[in-house]
């Protein structure tokens, strides 16, 4: 039996990969292929999660049944320290492993990070946020090769590499990332994986006024600052997400208290600036990783790993959340814990409501 491990990065369609997993087990079971998307047990950085005698024991009972590939999918794999990595090896150390992993070039790839890091937590500006990656280098959302580095070192496993934005031109990302983890071509094209749009993003201004509700409740609650930022670059596990930015609660919260939108509005606007990232900025982080990920890379590249990558320009606001009023910090957080006990009380009704019509038969 042959364990693969598709190990990110984060925003490299991850998500859309997970889901085609998820959604097609069956299909997969009739292959003799095990799924375990977003696995918990394989989180070594996690004590909680981390089960290696649980894990161990459910891979025999798979392979005493005729599975014969197991894919686990997670991105927080690339996040893990050298340690981490040799751990999970060891614990998976009887059968022939091979990682697969998706790298996006730094351009494309932080601000979608930062982006994301926002909608769950953090409060950092984007300014800030790469700062903070500079002064830390050595963290592997920033020094990409080490990811690599680290499932070499593991073990003696296959590794496979797949460059983000020539996937994305030839055959789509999610695509060529469940290729290269060894579902069959059959599948893929009855049930195309690059159908699957998830994890959309939100415009600018909602995550720039996202930002800033993470880093007032944060300091309201004593809860650390950038709370994903830092536990990636700490290889540890977040404690907790507020979530601002999914299901649309941000957006109906600023709509329910329009004043605090306008407020924030016109302080972000009154920092704004606009931050140019260009490929030259990352070459000598792309020429490691571009050494290590040479030999690797599942595509047939005429050139250089990352192609035609194009100077983005960033318009952001430089605003940090400790520069709002404390009189205005205050009046948000009241408003939030009102909005969300307001939510919980439809949401009761709700379920008063269903056990009411179950219990009527209407």
């Amino acid at each position: 039996m042959e364990l693969i491990i598709h190990a990110g990065m984060h925003k490299t369609g991850t998500t859309s990969v997970q889901k085609w997993l998820d959604n097609h087990a069956s299909d997969l079971a009739r292959h003799r292929i095990l799924a375990l998307p977003l696995e918990k047990r394989i989180l070594v950085k996690d004590p909680q999660s981390f089960d290696a005698d649980s894990l161990k024991n459910d891979l025999r009972i798979a392979e005493e049944m005729g599975i014969q590939k197991v894919i686990i999918s997670h991105e927080e794999i690339s996040t893990f320290s050298m340690a981490q990595t040799r751990t999970l090896s060891r614990v998976l150390e009887p059968y022939p492993l091979k990682f697969v992993v998706c790298f996006r070039h730094w351009v494309n790839f932080l601000p979608s990070r930062w982006r994301q890091n926002c909608i769950r937590r953090d409060s950092a500006s984007f300014p800030n946020f790469l700062e903070i990656l500079r002064s830390k280098p050595e963290r592997c959302d920033f020094q990409m090769h080490r990811v690599l580095r680290n499932a070499e070192e593991s073990g003696d496993h296959e590794t496979v590499v797949i460059p983000f934005e020539t996937a994305a031109k030839i055959g789509g990302v999610p695509r060529h990332i469940l290729s290269a983890c060894g579902v069959p071509e059959l599948l893929l094209k009855a049930n195309d994986p690059n159908a699957l749009r998830l994890n959309t993003e939100s415009g600018q201004k909602n995550i720039e006024m996202i930002r800033l509700l993470n880093g007032v409740y944060a300091r309201s609650y004593g809860l650390r600052e950038n709370e994903m930022l830092f536990s990636f670059g700490a290889n540890s596990q977040p404690k907790e997400y507020f979530d601002f930015g999914l299901n649309g609660f941000a957006s109906k919260f600023l709509a329910s208290y329009p004043e605090i939108h306008d407020e924030l509005g016109r302080m972000l606007e009154s920092r704004q600036t606009l931050i140019r990232l260009s490929r030259s900025d990352f070459a000598d982080l792309e020429s490691d990783l571009e050494r290590h990920a040479r030999s690797h890379t599942a595509l047939k590249l005429c050139g250089d790993l990352f192609p035609e990558i194009e100077a983005k320009d960033i318009l952001c606001s430089k605003l940090e959340y400790i520069e709002l009023p404390e009189t205005f910090q205050t009046k948000i957080v009241k408003a939030i814990d009102r909005y969300k006990k307001r939510l919980r009380l439809q949401e009761r009704w709700v379920r008063h409501r269903r056990k009411i019509k179950l219990f009527s038969g209407t």
